[in-house]
């Protein structure tokens, strides 16, 4: 009986010991395993064509249920388009199944800064946000393949740019945060949310953001011109710049004998947003500024037409330039108003 109960004592100091080491060496198993993680996402990525640097973990913990936790995520990230990214989250969880991994993201006192690559050809013409976007919470849950990891994190980079260009992706993310972005030569801060509707998320300017960037210039905008700045937050300071570009190129070539002023400055609008984004939305946008405007109906119908020869113009490869003879010469531009 006493040998009985001194094998069984024995066993208990040995499990004891064990578990005693195992908590003490815990850290380092885990540091461990996270170095060896961040290593291979690191690879996996670069394999997608996206560059992680400086890639930064405070701690890691593991929990019942395949779950892991990670802290204090920091990092630089280069996409494939050359958009940098400084990124820091508060806390990354993984859930563990057999075939896919469930990510969630949460991050507290989040910040994400883009810069746009250069345009050597017209710095004017990018597309691409440059900015910053803070946010005291931030939520992402996404499902992540084990099968094929490079998939994954691609098509997570295609929803990110998709993000940082139009301001909508498929992504589940919400956040409610600032956003401050150069406008004018001053830096602007406007209030940004996210809403998901129909499987897509938007990022939101609320009307008072939208009405304080605007400034003055708010009572020239109809409100379907107001409603499109709110809906397409980080293009908003742009499609001021062109419009406001537009204006100025309009004003300063009306010295010129029997100049067509407005025509010229909706050719030129829909030119630039044509070469700066796309066809639909640059019709999209100067539709809206139609919407709800005092024009007469001979107005109205010169401005429809103006617009999509500018667009035209942009699609065929006509140069900003040759813009002013075109106006000029071209038989189907309108020219005359009864303004």
């Amino acid at each position: 009986m006493r040998a009985v109960k001194k094998v069984f004592r024995n066993l208990a100091i040995g499990f004891v010991a064990i578990f005693t080491l195992l908590f003490l060496l815990r850290n380092v198993i885990l540091n461990k395993v996270l170095e060896n993680e961040i290593k291979r996402v690191t690879l996996q990525a670069r394999a997608a064509g996206i560059g992680i640097n400086n890639l930064h973990v405070e701690r890691m913990s593991v929990h019942p249920f395949n779950t892991i936790r990670l802290y204090d995520i920091q990092s630089d990230v280069t996409l494939p388009n050359r958009l940098r990214l400084d990124t820091s989250f508060s806390e990354l969880k993984l859930k563990m199944n057999f075939t896919y991994y469930i990510l969630e993201v949460k991050g507290e006192d989040f910040l994400i800064q883009a810069q746009a690559k250069e345009n050597a050809d017209n710095r004017r013409l990018s597309n691409q946000f440059s900015g910053r976007i803070s946010s005291p919470r931030l939520r992402i849950s996404l499902m992540v393949s084990k099968d094929d990891m490079q998939k994954t994190i691609r098509s997570l980079v295609k929803d990110a740019n998709e993000l940082l260009t139009t301001g909508h992706t498929s992504l589940n993310l919400s956040l409610n945060g600032t956003l401050t972005f150069p406008y004018k030569g001053e830096k602007q801060e406007a209030q940004i949310k996210t809403l998901r509707k129909d499987g897509i998320t938007s990022l939101q300017l609320d009307r008072d953001s939208v009405l304080e960037l605007i400034g003055t210039q708010a009572t020239t905008l109809t409100e379907a011109e107001l409603e499109l700045i709110g809906n397409n937050p980080l293009r908003a300071a742009k499609l001021l710049e062109i419009k406001d570009y537009a204006d100025r190129q309009a004003q300063k070539n009306s010295v010129l004998p029997n100049f067509p002023k407005d025509a010229f400055r909706h050719v030129l609008w829909n030119f630039l947003l044509t070469k700066t984004y796309d066809e639909k939305f640059a019709k999209e946008v100067t539709d809206a500024h139609e919407l709800g405007s005092s024009n007469s109906e001979f107005d109205s119908r010169m401005d429809y037409n103006n617009n999509a020869i500018g667009r035209k113009y942009a699609l065929i490869g006509v140069l900003e330039d040759q813009l002013v003879k075109k106006v000029l010469t071209d038989p189907n531009i309108i020219r005359q108003t009864d303004r």
